[in-house]
């Protein structure tokens, strides 16, 4: 069974990274909390000018405005970039080379909507740390093109356990299989580090390098497995 699931995930490799150049997803390695723009102080309310609602976690955006607005990479040259991306690439990057440079500017105007729950990312916009075995969860959906043309692709991860055990096939793009303390398949590891990605749901005319669609066999809820 793992060696069927390993040839499986190799093939689907090969498409998930053509010609698409992804980074790690680091979350803190220690404590420290990863402060909200209002330094905490303040609860944060409605949407801001990225897409970020940090009260109701969610995000409603571009997906480069969703890198911009993030308070995981606050250190970042695109961190709280302004103006916010509108959806013209050519006219923004003519205005702002800079963005050539950046690594996620390929995705052009793909958008993206984004929940989360607090054991993920807190109303203060804070990174929750550690995630193994906590009840976090988040859910990407990301969608591009018109009529014919457009695309969705959902994605869901969860918490993994601390009986999980982990096999990296591609540790420098950051992707693996998680299996079950009794050697059960789980789901995948996709760049987010303890967290297990249990579905994906493809509609449309998906591109060639995104993941196929899946679930998980033990059937993923929200923050909860079976086992």
């Amino acid at each position: 069974m793992k060696k069927t699931i390993l040839i499986l995930l190799v093939i689907a490799m090969a498409l998930v990274f053509a010609g698409c150049e992804k980074d790690f997803v680091k979350d803190p390695t220690d404590n420290t909390e990863l402060k909200s723009g209002n330094s905490g102080n303040d609860k944060l309310t409605g949407f801001d000018q990225w897409g970020y609602n940090w009260n109701a976690h969610q995000f409603n955006g571009y997906l480069m405005n969703a890198w911009f607005g993030d308070e995981l990479y606050p250190d970042a040259p695109w961190y709280k970039k302004e103006p916010p991306f509108e959806g013209d690439v050519i006219a923004y990057q003519e205005a702002h080379p800079e963005v050539l440079d950046y690594p996620f500017w390929g995705y052009g105007d793909m958008k993206l909507v984004m929940h989360w729950n607090e054991a993920c990312i807190t109303t203060e916009g804070v990174y929750q740390y550690p995630i193994l075995d906590s009840e976090a969860w988040i859910t990407f959906h990301y969608s591009q093109g018109e009529g014919k043309n457009k695309w969705s692709q959902y994605q869901k991860f969860v918490a993994a356990k601390s009986s999980y055990t982990l096999e990296m096939i591609d540790p420098v793009n950051g992707f693996g299989i998680w299996y079950t303390g009794d050697g059960e398949f789980a789901g995948y590891y996709y760049l987010w580090p303890d967290r297990v990605l249990v579905q994906v749901q493809n509609a449309g005319n998906i591109p060639p390098y995104l993941l196929e669609t899946y679930k998980s066999p033990l059937v993923p809820g929200l923050g909860k497995h079976k086992k």
